[in-house]
């Protein structure tokens, strides 16, 4: 991950780009104040995006979705890339000295690239990357690691102290464990892989916001130390058929699986503490938390929006895309459209039975390969630590504010939650 800039001109870049979004967001534009982040209420601002219709333009230039019709046929349509197409007269580098104009400097993605995290490869590949990665992170392939998980959970908790931090001291060490036992680690490497998805933690967000240098640097060194880890297990694992797409899937999965399970466990808990009955409802049928995590997975998702480009011009459920064009999906927001769901503002536990409503966009189950490749990990990985914080501390409650990182638009990422048994 990285450019040809020195550090001096990232940071020029990076600034620049940051206060070109702040501007931006003065326009009251919806979809500029989400990538804003900086306060008010993101599901007031889904709405208004929603009230714009299926499809609209933001004054950031890209076309946004919240309807929830629009944004699953967005995201089956596989000609859409999660590659951006480059435009005509795009800048590689800086115009010399001085202080540029944003339409002078190079664009996120190619000042900052996230291929070293494979955050943008081609659909073709991820598609790839789901068959290099099926026996490790494949439904089945998860059900042989649950009792694990669940040793993993209970080691974790009966050593936390009264009160402890649910993200810190519990959410990302469970999640962090989880995948590196899932991706095969030996147990003397698991405390180094922990550190560096910590490191790793606003990857997917910096796709979004520019992150401040300091924040950049710490990213790309710690998905480079990351993949070197990684590349060590893949070398020395000789079943291993397809070197590449077992390294690519391993680098996703740890750069992006293991922070939102972490976040997933965080909102799926978070929900609980509001709701009393259905926290006591645990205690009595502890199979009630995979529907709570299903349900979190619609109302509050880790992966808040979804990103996509129109390599050619094209018409997408009968809206035209220009070639080059950038689609935002808006994942949490088209999961509270009224056209597709009843109360969509309703924690509701009971609505994904058989006879269930449109099915929640979450995790691109709909053909973005991304979201399938870490589907099964969260899922089950929530599942567990759900019903073993229930079980092992069913007194727990929060004990003080839960905070989230700034400006984490894609991920509403969980900095602090603290909670006392």
């Amino acid at each position: 991950m990285g450019s040809n800039m020195t550090v001096g001109e990232l940071g020029r870049v990076l600034l620049t780009l940051r206060g070109y979004q702040w501007v931006l967001g003065t326009t009251g534009d919806p979809y500029a104040l989400l990538l804003r982040a900086e306060g008010g209420d993101p599901h007031a601002l889904g709405r208004r995006v929603r009230e714009r219709g299926d499809l609209y333009q933001s004054i950031t230039t890209a076309w946004v979705t919240a309807d929830h019709a629009f944004a699953t046929a967005a995201l089956a349509d596989p000609r859409l890339a999660p590659r951006p197409v480059r435009s005509p007269g795009e800048p590689d580098d800086l115009p010399g000295d001085g202080d540029p104009m944003p339409w002078e400097i190079p664009p996120l993605y190619r000042a900052f690239p996230m291929d070293a995290a494979y955050l943008d490869g081609e659909r073709a590949d991820h598609e790839r990357l789901l068959d290099a990665a099926a026996p490790l992170l494949g439904t089945e392939a998860l059900e042989r690691h649950l009792p694990e998980a669940a040793a993993i959970c209970e080691r974790t908790l009966k050593t936390s102290p009264p009160e402890f931090d649910l993200m810190t001291g519990y959410a990302r060490p469970v999640a962090a464990a989880l995948t590196a036992a899932v991706l095969g680690l030996p147990p003397e490497r698991h405390d180094r892989f922990a550190a560096l998805c910590a490191g790793t933690a606003g990857a997917l967000d910096a796709t979004f916001v520019p992150p401040h240098l300091r924040v950049a640097r710490e990213l790309t060194a710690s998905v480079s130390a990351l993949r070197e880890l990684l590349a060590e297990f893949v070398d020395a694992e000789r079943r291993v058929a397809d070197r590449a797409g077992a390294l690519a899937a391993g680098c996703f999965t740890a750069v992006v699986g293991t922070e939102a399970l972490a976040n997933l466990i965080c909102n799926a808990l978070a929900l609980l503490f509001e709701r009393a009955e259905l926290w006591e409802r645990l205690h009595d049928d502890p199979g009630a938390a995979a529907r709570v995590v299903e349900e979190t997975l619609r109302f509050d998702p880790p992966i808040r929006m979804q990103r996509l480009y129109a390599p050619e011009d094209l018409q997408v459920a009968g809206r035209d895309l220009a070639t080059g064009s950038e689609l935002v999906v808006l994942v949490r927001a088209a999961n509270r459209d009224p056209a597709a769901f009843t109360e969509p503002d309703v924690f509701d536990i009971g609505r994904h039975g058989p006879e269930a409503e449109s099915p929640p966009l979450h995790l691109g189950p709909h053909g973005c390969p991304d979201g399938r490749l870490i589907a099964p990990l969260l899922r089950a990985g929530a599942t567990v630590a759900v019903q073993a914080l229930s079980t092992l501390l069913p007194a727990v409650h929060p004990a003080g504010p839960r905070l989230h990182r700034l400006r984490a638009p894609a991920t509403g990422g969980t900095l602090r939650f603290p909670v006392a048994a």
